[in-house]
């Protein structure tokens, strides 16, 4: 699980690719190693729900959208 500092450290990041879910989802793909792809899939396994999660977070966290906007 991320820490906080982590979780600033994708937030710093998806500030600086752009505004919007597709710039934390991009954050969040490169920092935590798994593909953009699967963070919009719907693989279930643990590897890519955890990262899911985040993205989700940071997304209602940063951005008026959810994940599925």
């Amino acid at each position: 699980m991320p820490s906080v500092i982590g979780l600033n450290n994708i937030r710093n990041q998806a500030q600086y690719l752009g505004d919007g879910v597709m710039a934390v989802i991009e954050a969040v793909a490169r920092i935590l190693d798994v593909k953009v792809s699967d963070l919009q899939g719907k693989k279930r396994a643990k590897a890519i729900t955890h990262p899911r999660h985040v993205c989700m977070y940071l997304a209602r966290l940063m951005t008026a959208q959810s994940l599925e906007e």
